[in-house]
């Protein structure tokens, strides 16, 4: 049986920031690598509810996506996003974020 809330991830890309935290922590890896799969699979992680419906609703209208996750035991969160062109899904640290709509 097909998921409904499956999507068109894209290409899979990470900041530096999240590249650096993985290469220098096997837990942290594993919390990326964890939160990618349920990201994956439409679970929205630590997303307030409100942004879990726009999350859902994202899938069937094509806009943006974007899922945080937090690790408490890491003390670590993550953001994950795809755009609404479906061409990249984009790991990232929140401090990393930046709005280029100016």
């Amino acid at each position: 049986m097909l998921n409904p809330y499956s999507f068109e991830a894209g290409r899979l890309v990470c900041t530096a920031g999240v590249a650096e935290a993985m290469q220098s922590s096997i837990s942290f890896s594993c919390f990326v690598s964890q939160s990618v799969q349920l990201y994956l699979n439409a679970d929205w992680g630590s997303t307030c509810p409100e942004d879990w419906e726009a999350n859902d609703a994202a899938i069937r209208n094509g806009s943006q996506i974007l899922a945080v996750y937090t690790s408490e035991e890491l003390s670590q969160t993550i953001w994950i996003m795809t755009e609404a062109n479906r061409q990249y899904t984009t790991i990232l640290l929140p401090e990393e974020y930046r709005c280029t709509n100016t």
